[in-house]
């Protein structure tokens, strides 16, 4: 009966490992050079390996845009490859390969991933140096419907465009008039809570006449960034260019040469956000972190040392700890492994522990995504790097839910424009108390020079 039940387990034990661990694909990979071909094919591996267990599984917000990050990382999950045949023809390159693809590590790292993402959106917008009076042409409309459209048939999360363009108009003077050091794009972010951004830079038109009754020849090329909203930081750049189209009509040629740069280049921009966002399993997703500095005299490197020690003394942290101190803030760059909320409560219980700032009882004052801001308790509504973000919010969500086409007025929505300047706080004398400065007007005594005899 034991030698039975032995039989058995091992049975059973083989089948969940053969099912759990790998298995091997043959597959095929295009690039414009042999490198770009292999990495191709080793991401197409991986998508057929594990496909029949993606299928099976309950499909989260964010999982298409989780796991087509995840597979941009293929070294631990392709465990062994072997190139059948290689071909080049018209300046492209095809791979054949058979791997070995690792279940295990795969949902490994799309668990370890899915707890750092905390939501992702897209927003398409527009260079703003375009954007008129905040109108766009309807060529640069038309561009950021079909980004739009691709990504949708990609089932990733989009801000709809009619959207972005009822906020383009409606904010357009709060976004000229706000004093904050935040980037457009950060701001664009934040009214429209999406996390990640494409920006379409100028669309290039090269238009070749015709003859008799040949059509003249239409081709478009333009740049598309990729930003991470949240921290401002540009990704990367990715040019698209379309063929040349051949239509009688100018207007509909440009619009069809925009949908083929689209149609053919997107999936290059794609890759850089997948890229990048796939690096976060080693290197912990990106932050960018305010620690608002406002004491009298103000806080120095000397004293956030130790808050600085903790920080690179905890492996689940990482990037670069230099303090910005022009800006009335330390910022610092950080990147971190585990969820967005975990890592405020640590900030906060680091803070708590770090003699300069345990007085100030420092709290968050404003959080986007992965963009948040400490600051002393007694000052935690007095710092807004957008000001009255959620009144403007309110108001674009109302317009939205009507057909009333017409722009907001946003001076009639927000009394001021300006951000808050934070009030100045006394330095702590580490005894547990801290007092405002008060400042004291300047007197001037006349002093009466001695009569000359």
């Amino acid at each position: 009966m034991k030698k039975l039940f032995l039989h058995i387990s091992i049975f059973f034990l083989s089948l969940f490992s053969a099912y759990s661990q790998s298995s091997t694909v043959t597959v095929k990979g295009q690039g414009l050079t042999r490198n770009d071909a292999i990495n191709d094919a080793r991401r197409n591996a991986i998508s057929t390996g594990v496909g029949v267990r993606v299928q099976g599984e309950t499909q989260m917000q964010d999982m298409v845009a989780i796991r087509d990050a995840v597979t941009t990382q293929t070294q631990g999950i392709v465990t062994n490859e072997k190139i059948i045949s290689e071909v080049q023809k018209d300046g492209i390159y095809e791979i054949e390969l058979e791997a070995t693809v690792n279940k295990d590590t795969y949902e490994a790292n799309v668990r370890t991933l899915s707890q750092m993402v905390g939501g992702i959106r897209f927003l398409t917008i527009v260079n703003p140096e375009l954007a008129a009076n905040g109108e766009l042409p309807d060529l640069y409309r038309f561009a950021v419907d079909r980004v739009n459209e691709y990504l949708l048939q990609k089932k990733y999360r989009v801000l709809e465009s009619k959207r972005y363009f009822q906020i383009l108009k409606a904010t357009k003077s709060i976004l000229d008039k706000d004093e904050s050091d935040l980037s457009y794009e950060q701001k664009m972010g934040m009214l429209a809570d999406a996390q990640m951004l494409f920006e379409i830079d100028k669309i290039n038109v090269d238009f070749r006449p015709g003859s008799g009754s040949i059509p003249g020849q239409t081709k478009v090329f333009f740049d598309v960034k990729v930003f991470d909203n949240c921290t401002g930081e540009l990704l990367g750049t990715t040019p698209l260019e379309s063929g040349f189209v051949m239509l009688p009509n100018p207007d509909a040629a440009q619009r069809e040469a925009v949908r083929m740069a689209i149609e053919k280049g997107m999936v290059r921009v794609l890759y850089l956000f997948n890229e990048s966002m796939g690096s976060w399993i080693n290197e912990g997703a990106p932050y960018r972190v305010r620690i608002y500095n406002a004491t009298s005299p103000a806080l120095t490197s000397r004293d956030m040392r130790q808050f600085k020690n903790k920080l690179t003394s905890n492996s689940d942290f990482g990037g670069t700890f230099e303090p910005n101190l022009n800006n009335g803030y330390f910022l610092y760059n950080i990147s971190y492994k585990k969820r967005s909320d975990q890592m405020s409560d640590l900030l906060m219980d680091y803070a708590d522990e770090t003699e300069a700032l345990k007085p100030l009882k420092m709290d968050v004052s404003f959080q986007f995504g992965r963009f948040i801001c400490f600051t002393p308790s007694a000052q935690k509504d007095a710092v807004k790097p957008l000001q009255d973000l959620d009144k403007v919010q309110e108001a674009i969500e109302k317009k939205q839910s009507t057909n009333d086409d017409t722009p907001l007025d946003i001076e009639k929505i927000l009394q001021k424009t300006k951000a808050v300047k934070p009030a100045v706080l006394a330095k702590p004398d580490f005894m547990g108390t801290s007092k405002p400065t008060q400042t004291t007007k300047k007197t001037t005594t006349k002093t009466s020079k001695p009569k000359k005899k």
